[in-house]
């Protein structure tokens, strides 16, 4: 159910990059892509799928490139991907669930 939801998101994300807005800019969307890409990998590899785990962490990082960043590696993706989850975690109230 999660890795459905997030290939939604990726799947909402693309139809939204092809018409502009000014709530979702160009970078924040190829942005989202390229995150949500990293969580469907970890999803995927920790319920042992390595194939598809690989194939989305390079999506994330072909969909990076198009950000024009220096360095747009799996390792710095995911890196980014786990400081936001820690953040967003340590502002939730201990008895409030993160959305995970």
């Amino acid at each position: 159910m999660y890795e459905a939801a997030l290939t939604d998101r990726i799947n909402w994300l693309r139809v939204r990059k092809a018409k502009p807005s000014v709530w979702l800019s160009e970078h924040e969307n190829l942005l989202d892509q390229a995150f949500t890409y990293v969580r469907l990998s970890q999803s995927q590899a920790s319920r042992g799928a390595t194939q598809e785990s690989m194939r989305s962490l390079d999506s994330a990082v072909a969909v990076c490139t198009q950000l024009q960043m220096k360095a747009c590696t799996a390792e710095k993706l995911v890196d980014a991907v786990k400081f936001l989850d820690d953040r967003q975690r340590s502002r939730c109230k201990s008895s409030e669930d993160n959305g995970r």
